[in-house]
């Protein structure tokens, strides 16, 4: 809008005052919003500045300072020109020398007030006509800073409200009263005497389209508004019927208005829809009478209202998707429904406020908690009809059909959903939105309606979607989080038993417990029970910082309701203690005294017989406490029971080896001691177990054997005289009947003479092996008599590697572990053979152990490295001078760091996986060696280079080791 600027020279206040009846009301109502403005911000002067097409005046004040008119004029103006960007706004300036950005210092430097330096506080509300156009504003100033309360903001709001309220119905009196006069002016003259144009006459001046219509329904005059209105020029206007302008829905009702002016004195009025040249239509109000000097000749003046009419319609609308919004919106955060019966809501109050025919909500169906991507959608929500069925199933795959294809596009989309040959069938729409949270698609949005749906509600049923994909995902993420929040409970059970130190307990309990629950307090009681008193002391707490601490001890009478409700384990649950009408008085007024508002209390009991609690409260909220943080937290409260008990044992022991420490020192190495006895019985009984059962195992087989063996002799002899009678039938009767011919054949007797001796052959072999196993079953599991006696070493090697020699054949790409033995001349040894089995067994299995690990780090190292060495375990015996017999058994594993070296003969020590081994094959070997046969039991390793494991032992008991 064009601010026009007053000429210099003075304005006197009065210039345009009105003296009719209705300019008399109107300037009446302004000087009471003058004074009310004044009143309301309590200011000594108030102003009403008009604007008209002649410039700005002062249309009612209130306290200003005479000859200062010019000034107030300019102020206004300036005031006006920031007001044209900021309509919205109520302008409020405390304090003019600080806020300097809206009105130019030179005019506030005027002193228009007596006694007043300047212009230091002004507040002011543009006044806005139909059209959305600034035409005056109230303005409220005064000499003195001051600041507004909350209340007068507020009051100064519904003023302008009512302000611009007022001055609007005054405007349309206004115009009523304007076209009354133009109508008595238009009656007294002749149709001649109106269309006799000129540019002085109000016919042309004239704002509103003026028209004169014939009998016959033909436009007779128009005046220049209707060619600046419609885009007609008034040749083309003259040429066509009145009716050919009105839009067909309209012209039923426009015909009937202006039949009604017949008896030609009433006047009519009424509104249609006016074609334009371009094909649109304007909304026009129109006043109609007859005119008395000429039968069946019709004055009419319509105004352009097609602003007011988008104005109230976008209201009005704004006004249904508003209401729209806050049902939805009250849905969504309902927490007494569940996500069905939420978007069950949604759908509802889509079809009820947008006059939709169907309406309907799919989600994704997750794929282990990946919304990337996702299998199906499934309709949740449906209401009203969704027609036709096939495009909107229960169903959906991505990318089948519309819905399908929202939801993998993730674009909204609106579509006429059109009948194929049925043009007596009116078109529906279909709009469609994705509910996206995230860049990640939780489902689709879809209405189905008569008419498509406005910029307006398009862009609320945007804003709808995105709501409806927010609590989608918050409900998922509610879900996801009591799992986790179950998940991270028993983690806390866990960890609270993983611990001997009481304090440690308790405290990690209530700091876990209420993180995990996001409760202002979670306290530990113990109850103490006297038969004197009784009390309670919460020893253990974590709080927010703003609530009381409840750390101390009280006594309570045994018939208090909390002493009651521990001692019978009994939990107690309160989500608002105002409320809880079972809640006991003595039990109600504890609880106020620790300032907790809800709660949830569980008892715990340990074997010991000790009573507690675990106290998790609020001191500002309400909460409705659920079954399942209730059983939960059970389950939490069973765990710490079971912990307490058990740093409770701890702490006596603690207590116990504090009082004693020598004792215990030697108790402790005693308990060692016993451990590593014991565990060398158990591990010598289970080898002697293992060697009785083998050599069970080996008398078993060995009569079985013996048997096959004996008779595999006279077998092969059987079957040879059988295979020589052959031949002899062959020989004299080489043409046998038939039936014995055909027999022959059938059996495949060549193949079977030419086979049966080796299958006999192969037999033998396998008698064979079974007898060296045997034999090598017999030797490892010799039982040792109480003293040494002469035995093979090498037979004892052997027999171990005969039973390991299936780990170290090849298997698949691996090519199994090379074997060299370089035995030398040794005699026999005394010894105790079954024992030294055993060493050779550890020594040899470790280190077959070590070539396997070694092989699956460097899998891929024998195919790209030509250099690479096969595993090899190479065995070596000697008879030294000093008749020390040794045996090395060395590989070309991985090797064995230093600070593993160190701890290698340490009872139960091990590298191996859990259930691998026990840690005690190389501490009983070298018991063995170093113990039993006066030896040396060494190990040689670096990393990278291989294990050597060197056994020095005397060749006859008594000599001593010679290392």
């Amino acid at each position: 809008m064009k601010t026009i600027v007053c000429e210099n020279g003075g304005v006197r206040l009065d210039d345009r005052y009105g003296q009719d009846r209705n300019n008399l009301m109107a300037d009446l109502a302004l000087d009471d919003l003058t004074h009310l403005a004044a009143a309301v911000a309590q200011t000594p002067a108030a102003i009403i500045a008009l604007l008209d097409t002649e410039g700005i005046r002062i249309a009612s004040q209130v306290g200003l300072a005479s000859g200062a008119v010019e000034f107030y004029l300019q102020f206004c103006i300036q005031t006006i020109k920031y007001l044209e960007n900021h309509q919205d706004i109520l302008l409020i300036v405390e304090d003019t020398l600080r806020d300097k950005s809206l009105i130019d210092q030179s005019l506030t430097s005027y002193k228009p007030i007596p006694n007043s330096p300047t212009i230091r506080f002004y507040t002011a509300f543009p006044l806005i006509n139909p059209q959305g156009k600034i035409f005056g504003l109230v303005l409220a100033i005064d000499g003195e800073p001051r600041k507004l309360n909350r209340q007068q903001k507020e009051a100064l709001k519904v003023l302008k409200r009512q302000a611009n309220t007022q001055l609007a119905l005054y405007t349309q009196v206004a115009k009523r009263t304007e076209i009354q006069t133009q109508e008595r002016e238009y009656r007294q003259r002749s149709p001649k005497q109106i269309l006799q144009k000129t540019e002085n006459t109000s016919w042309e001046r004239s704002q509103d389209l003026i028209c004169v219509i014939g009998v016959d329904g033909y436009l007779k005059g128009v005046n220049s508004r209707f060619e600046k209105t419609l885009d007609y020029s008034t040749e083309e206007v003259l040429e066509r019927l009145f009716w050919d302008f009105v839009h067909p829905e309209d012209r039923s009702q426009t015909r009937a208005e202006l039949e009604k002016l017949t008896d030609k004195t009433s006047t009519v009025s009424f509104e249609n829809r006016y074609r334009c040249k371009d094909g649109g239509y304007k909304w026009l109000s129109w006043n109609a009478f007859p005119l008395l000097e000429e039968e069946d000749m019709v004055y009419a003046i319509a105004r352009d209202i097609t602003k007011t009419k988008q104005r109230k319609a976008s209201l009005l609308e704004r006004s249904r998707v508003s209401t729209l919004e806050a049902d939805i919106g009250a849905a969504l955060v309902s927490q007494n429904l569940t996500l069905k019966e939420s978007l069950a809501e949604c759908t509802e109050a889509m079809i009820r406020h947008l006059h939709a025919i169907g309406a309907g909500i799919w989600t994704v169906e997750r794929e282990a908690g990946n919304l990337s991507r996702f299998d199906s959608l499934e309709l949740q929500s449906a209401t009203g009809k969704l027609l036709p069925a096939e495009l909107f199933p229960c169903q959906i795959a991505p990318n089948e059909g519309i819905i399908g294809a929202i939801a993998h596009t993730r674009k909204s989309i609106s579509t006429c959903l059109s009948t194929p040959g049925n043009d007596k069938v009116p078109s529906t729409f279909l709009s469609g939105y994705p509910l996206i949270i995230d860049s990640q698609v939780v489902g689709v949005m879809a209405l189905h309606s008569h008419q498509p749906f406005s910029q307006v509600v398009d862009g609320v049923l945007g804003w709808v979607a995105n709501a409806i994909a927010v609590a989608i995902d918050r409900v998922w993420a509610r879900e996801e989080l009591l799992s986790r929040r179950e998940a991270l409970l028993f983690q806390l059970a866990s960890q609270i038993r993983n611990s001997l130190e009481l304090d440690t307990i308790l405290e990690t309990a209530v700091t876990e417990i209420r993180t995990l629950l996001r409760v202002d307090n979670c306290s530990f009681i113990w109850y103490f029970a006297d038969p004197n008193c009784h009390s309670i002391c919460v020893t253990h707490e974590a709080r927010n910082p703003e609530t009381q601490t409840l750390l101390g001890e009280s006594s309570l009478p045994q018939s208090n309701p909390l002493v009651e409700m521990i001692w019978n384990l009994k939990p107690l649950r309160i989500a608002d203690i105002r409320r809880g009408s079972d809640l006991a008085p003595e039990m109600r007024s504890l609880l106020t005294d620790w300032g907790i508002k809800s709660g949830l209390i569980l008892p715990l009991k340990t074997q010991t017989g000790q009573l507690g609690a675990i106290i998790c409260s609020n001191a500002s909220s309400d909460r409705n406490w659920s079954d399942r943080e209730v059983e939960l937290l059970q389950g939490v409260v069973d765990q710490l029971a079971i912990a307490i008990e058990h740093a409770e044992l701890f702490a006596k022991i603690s207590a116990s080896a504090l009082a004693a420490q020598t004792q215990a020192r030697q108790l402790e190495t005693v308990l060692r001691d016993l451990r590593q006895t014991e565990a060398l019985l158990i591990q010598t009984e289970k080898m002697s177990t293992i060697g009785q059962m083998l050599a069970g195992i080996a008398h078993e087989i060995n009569n079985p054997v013996n048997f096959l063996t004996g008779n595999l002799l006279h077998a092969q002899n059987s079957i040879q005289d059988l295979l020589n009678l052959i031949n002899y039938y062959r020989q004299y009767y080489p043409n046998p009947v038939p039936e014995i011919q055909e027999y022959i054949k059938d059996i495949e007797l060549d193949f079977l003479t030419e086979d049966l001796p080796k299958m006999m052959s192969s037999m033998q072999m396998g008698a064979d092996r079974i007898n060296e196993i045997i034999v090598s079953l017999r030797n490892f599991s010799r039982t040792d008599p109480d003293e040494m006696n002469p035995a093979d070493i090498h037979e004892g090697i052997d027999s171990t590697l005969l039973i390991l020699r299936n780990r170290m054949k090849p298997c698949g790409n691996y090519p199994g572990i090379t074997l060299i033995k370089e035995y030398g001349n040794l005699p026999p040894v005394e010894c105790y053979i079954g024992q030294l089995n055993q060493v050779f067994m550890n020594i040899i299995s470790n280190s077959i152990d070590a070539l396997e690990e070694l092989r699956c780090k460097e899998e891929n190292t024998r195919k790209n490295n030509t250099n690479y060495l096969e595993p090899t375990i190479w065995i070596r015996t000697e008879l030294l001078d000093n008749n020390q017999v040794v045996i090395r058994i060395r590989d070309n594993g991985p090797g064995i760091p230093k600070t593993i070296l160190n701890r290698l003969f340490d009872p139960f020590f091990t590298t191996k996986p859990l259930g691998k081994g026990t840690g005690l094959g190389l501490s009983i070997s070298q018991q063995i060696i170093v113990e039993k046969h006066g030896g040396v039991l060494e190990c040689i390793s670096e990393p990278g280079k291989g294990t050597e494991f060197l056994i020095s032992i005397p060749l006859k008991e008594g000599m001593g080791n010679g290392k």
